[in-house]
């Protein structure tokens, strides 16, 4: 029936959500830090031009940008409380 059938679908796709949402967390965990920094920086360097660094602890930390070409740099400092502030 109509009722049964919706439901084996409905079952279908929450098994398919909670599935993927599994794999995004392992993945965290499988992802080393420096492969996913290094990703971001070729990615900025690619579209911007300019060479991302940061430098501090991962709680106050400075973010540089770097002009390749003209070797000018824009600082911006960050400081991170953690979740909720």
């Amino acid at each position: 029936s109509a009722p049964a059938g919706f439901k084996r679908l409905a079952a279908a796709v929450v098994a398919v959500a909670a599935g993927g949402l599994v794999l995004l967390g392992l993945a965290s965990y499988l992802v080393s830090v420096e492969v996913a920094r290094d990703a971001v920086t070729a990615a900025v360097r690619a579209v911007t031009g300019l060479q991302p660094s940061v430098r501090g602890a991962s709680t106050d930390f400075t973010f540089v940008l770097t002009d390749l070409r003209t070797r000018q740099s824009v600082e911006h400092r960050a400081k991170f409380n953690g979740p909720g502030e």
